[in-house]
């Protein structure tokens, strides 16, 4: 009788074990499955935008935001659809949570920059490009947007400096010799004749 209970009794623990295991790789499934959706929705957001449907990737992806605020991806992709559909103050808005959510990526930081460089706002667009020309990837238009930023705020040696990183013509500025044999760096165009 005692072997006969000690079997029941394992036999039960194991029954639950099992009966357990397929609850947990149930719950499983099922949360994997809402990650995959919402991951989706990003996925889906990006191939929008990269197909020129500026207003249904904005709509995707902000969707995703509302279903995981704390996707910095989907904010990314509302802030590049926004640009692109001329709501720039909501593209801001969206950088800048997109660089709360994950700080230093140089495609927001190049990105916001040049927004606030084209708003007038260039102490916040230095900051930012000075920030994504460090970064290990920066590229071209990094380096020219801020030499755009550099001649907004006068500061003609920088700006040469950078444009030359850019790999950018210097047709744009004049460089001059003074009487003591030092280089002089005059702006020439829009702003700088």
């Amino acid at each position: 009788m005692f072997k006969m209970i000690v079997c029941t009794v394992i036999f039960m623990a194991a029954f639950a074990a099992i009966v357990n295991a397929g609850e947990t790789a149930s719950a499983k499934t099922a949360k994997s499955e809402t990650i995959i959706e919402k991951k989706d929705l990003v996925k889906d957001a990006r191939q929008l935008f990269r197909n020129g449907e500026d207003r249904a990737a904005f709509d995707t992806a902000t969707k995703a935001v509302e279903e995981k605020p704390g996707n910095w991806i989907a904010h990314y992709y509302v802030a590049r659809s926004a640009d692109r559909l001329g709501m720039s103050e909501k593209a801001v808005d969206a950088y800048e949570k997109c660089l709360r959510l994950k700080p230093g990526y140089y495609y927001t930081l190049n990105n916001l920059g040049y927004l606030y460089l084209k708003s007038g706002k260039y102490e916040k667009a230095r900051k930012l490009l000075e920030e994504a020309v460090e970064s290990s990837i920066a590229e071209a238009y990094s380096w020219r947007n801020l030499a755009e930023t550099y001649r907004f705020l006068g500061e003609k040696e920088k700006y040469a400096e950078a444009l030359e990183k850019a790999g950018m013509s210097m047709e744009i500025i004049e460089v001059k010799k003074t009487s003591e044999g030092k280089k002089e760096v005059a702006l020439t165009g829009a702003d700088g004749s």
